[in-house]
């Protein structure tokens, strides 16, 4: 019995422990061990590519040649951040100030913050895809697809003091480009969902409207 009792507390630290390092890989931080950073790099260039992948599917002769690849792109990508999300799910109740501390309650404390809200729009349009058709939710996955880069606001901590380090005082600079892209990215697909149809030869694609 006694053996029994250990090896299943044994268990329950190991899956704690599992859980805690999962968190800890997941979460960004400006003091990352190597294989958080590189985690964290594959996460970036994943989120910047899926949505260069979106925005150049609007173009005709690109989607025309390309529109293969990019939707094995699109898929890809889904793919690795609905894994993402299942696991910051999995993980929340590990993180060090104890807000997801109780499994269930802890876990949908989480799933509620802003920032998990915009990991589950980052999959959605996918799935929503095998439930509803027609042309209006084309233009609404569009949108959320092209909101997966509001998930880079996860790693500006890292990135601001990465900036800082290489220039300086051109930190704030830099931020301030990264905000104004990111909000063009958007303000554009936006303004395309709603004007291509009216005017396609003057809003035939997100970049002709960026």
């Amino acid at each position: 019995m006694a053996s029994h009792l250990d090896g299943t507390r044994e268990r329950a630290a190991g899956s704690e422990g599992f859980k805690a390092r999962l968190h800890e890989l997941l979460e960004p931080s400006p003091s990352r061990d190597l294989p958080g950073k590189l985690l964290d790099g594959v996460l970036l260039s994943l989120i910047v590519l899926s949505v260069a992948a979106v925005i150049l599917s609007t173009v005709e002769w690109v989607s025309g040649l390309y529109g293969w690849h990019l939707a094995v792109a699109q898929f890809a990508a889904t793919g690795v951040f609905t894994v993402e999300y299942v696991l910051r799910l999995y993980a929340a109740p590990a993180a060090s100030d104890g807000r997801y501390r109780r499994p269930f309650l802890g876990r949908l404390r989480f799933a509620l913050t802003p920032m998990a809200l915009i990991d589950l729009l980052a999959i959605a349009p996918f799935y929503l895809v095998f439930f509803f058709s027609g042309a209006e939710l084309a233009g609404t996955t569009l949108l959320l697809r092209v909101l997966r880069l509001l998930k880079l606001f996860r790693y500006s901590r890292s990135l601001a003091v990465f900036v800082e380090v290489l220039r300086g005082k051109g930190g704030q600079l830099v931020a301030s480009f990264f905000v104004t892209g990111v909000l063009l990215v958007l303000s554009s697909t936006v303004v395309y969902y709603s004007e291509n149809r009216a005017q396609p030869e003057v809003f035939s694609s997100i970049p002709a409207t960026m």
